[in-house]
């Protein structure tokens, strides 16, 4: 009599059914695309997991996953291997999250051309440093030879201008003597024109007395005779006198040329003081910058060593990174006291010239914490090309090894900083005082 009805659904109940259905297609439609390498967690509004893929199932720690994802976090590690972390939001309380690894052949491609680009410019940055180092070397020792030539050619031509000032002294003495002799041979000449007046006189008063005995007759026969001996003598005194003013007008003839000769050679002695005296400046000048440059290298060369030595732990921590994360070949590891810095500061230039600076004693320690570190690490994270350590262990040792790694810049820093106020300090009292001692023993 009655026909048995269908039962027909609530409105409401098929708008919630067709929801669901909305829902899980757009789920599907949205994790349609995920690569095998990807998995996929679907968290409900509590936080519980209602689903995961294949991939997900595998997690160890899925429980430690799940807290990283509620947190938020845009990366998560699981099994030593970095997820990126993307979520989209289904509804009001469902969220699927895509865990992507990161595309290890093409990272590794990348690291390794970077380490091997950073290592090939590190290891010619090297050597284009230990080139200069080198050069830089020969600079000091050939600027040490020049000031010291430098310093010994100005003793040199201070003698000489001595020895041309004593010459100078003698020629003004001599000019003195040459003057004092041109008035002797004056008075000398005024004699003989004396001794000439009175044998004209003489000879005057000769004939004066023959004419007179000649008067007298044979009375006055042998006064005519002295008379006649006077005259004679009188005519032999004046050409004696004749003879003797010829002397000496020659004599001053070449007194006043040997005064002019002196004279001369005076202005020519006063020119080559002068000369010498402006040389010597110019050679003072020379020596105190060839003085000046073996500092300003010396302090150069310093600056380059501390380049280089950063250049290798930057170069050893390259290498060091490299082989941790499987990019290179194994690391030697390296004692302390064996590498390059290890050597020159304990028993090379560095020990000789930053010895008694107050930083020195201080890069032992962080220097030995960084090789200590870093042997650890390669002990720890590789045997027989394996890795063994754990991310966390790497992120602790590369913490410390980069820490130490900063305290050795600085104290190498400080190092050059303190012996560049030592070399100026040094610099100032020798290019400054009279006994100069041009940085021969400065860097030693």
């Amino acid at each position: 009599m009655f026909l048995k009805k269908k039962p027909v659904l609530p409105q409401r109940d098929y708008e919630g059914e067709l929801a669901g259905l909305r829902q899980e297609i757009e789920f599907y439609r949205e994790t349609a695309s995920f690569s095998i390498k990807e998995c996929r967690i679907v968290l409900d509004k509590t936080g519980n997991i209602v689903f995961k893929d294949e991939s997900a199932s595998k997690i160890k720690d899925i429980d430690g996953v799940r807290k990283s994802l509620l947190d938020k976090l845009q990366e998560v590690v699981i099994d030593e291997h970095r997820y990126s972390v993307h979520s989209k939001r289904l509804n009001n309380d469902t969220v699927v999250y895509l865990l992507s690894e990161s595309n290890a052949a093409e990272d590794s491609a990348l690291i390794s051309m970077h380490q091997e680009s950073l290592r090939s410019a590190l290891t010619n940055t090297q050597q284009v440093f230990g080139g200069l180092l080198g050069k830089f070397e020969e600079m000091i020792s050939e600027s040490r030879e020049t000031a010291e030539n430098a310093s010994e050619g100005l003793a040199i031509s201070g003698d000489i201008t001595s020895g041309v000032e004593r010459i100078f002294e003698l020629m003004k003495s001599a000019a003195t003597m040459m003057e004092s002799l041109v008035g002797r041979s004056q008075e000398i000449s005024s004699v003989i024109m004396l001794i000439k007046d009175i044998a004209e006189q003489t000879n005057l008063l000769a004939l004066n007395a023959s004419i007179e005995a000649a008067r007298a007759g044979e009375q006055g026969r042998g006064f005519a005779v002295v008379a006649g001996e006077v005259k004679k003598l009188s005519e032999k005194t004046q050409n004696a006198t004749k003879d003797i003013t010829s002397v000496v007008q020659n004599m001053q003839q070449e007194i006043n040329g040997s005064r002019r000769n002196i004279e001369d050679l005076n202005e020519i002695t006063a020119a080559t003081k002068a000369g010498l005296s402006g040389f010597g400046e110019k050679l003072t000048l020379f020596q105190k910058n060839s003085a000046r440059a073996v500092f300003e290298i010396l302090d150069i060369s310093n600056r380059i060593f501390v380049s280089l030595a950063k250049i290798d732990h930057v170069n050893y921590k390259n290498n060091l990174y490299g082989f941790v994360f499987g990019q290179s070949e194994a690391v030697k590891s390296i004692d302390f006291h064996q590498c390059r810095l290890g050597k020159w500061y304990y028993e090379g230039v560095g020990k000789r010239t930053f010895g008694n600076m107050p930083s020195y004693a201080l890069l032992e320690r962080p220097h030995s914490v960084f090789h200590t570190e870093a042997n650890m690490l390669i002990s720890k994270c590789g045997k027989g090309g394996e890795k063994t350590c754990s991310l966390k262990d790497i992120e602790e040792s590369i913490l410390k090894i980069e820490n130490a790694s900063v305290e050795v810049a600085k104290c190498l820093d400080k190092m050059v900083e303190e012996k560049t106020g030592e070399l100026m300090k040094l610099a100032i009292s020798e290019l400054f005082s009279e006994g100069r001692k041009y940085a021969k023993d400065s860097n030693n």
